[in-house]
C-alpha cells in the first residue's frame, strides 16, 4: 500500500489528508468516476484504520443507496 501511495500524487494527498483529518475529528466525503480507483482509495481507507462506507454503479437500489447514506449521517463517529 506505502509503494502505491508514493507511486501516486493523488494517493499521497488523500493519505496526508486521512491522516491531518483523522486528527482533527473530521470525516471525508470522496468522489471519483472509476471503479479501480475507488478499490485503490478503499485499501489507502483500510491501512489508515478507517472505517468507510462505499457507494459506486454496483449499487442500484435506491433504497440501499439511501441506507448508507442515513448510516454515513447517523453514525458520526464510525465511518470516516
Amino acid at each position: 500500500i506505502e509503494r502505491m501511495i508514493q507511486m501516486s500524487g493523488k494517493l499521497t494527498v488523500l493519505a496526508n489528508l486521512v491522516t491531518k483529518s483523522k486528527e482533527e475529528g473530521e470525516r471525508v466525503v470522496i468522489f471519483s468516476q472509476s471503479i479501480k480507483m475507488l478499490d485503490m482509495i478503499g485499501h489507502v481507507l483500510f491501512s489508515k484504520e478507517c472505517r468507510f462506507l462505499r457507494i459506486d454503479g454496483k449499487i442500484s437500489s435506491f433504497t440501499e443507496r439511501q441506507r448508507l447514506i442515513d448510516l454515513y449521517n447517523t453514525e458520526r463517529d464510525e465511518y470516516f
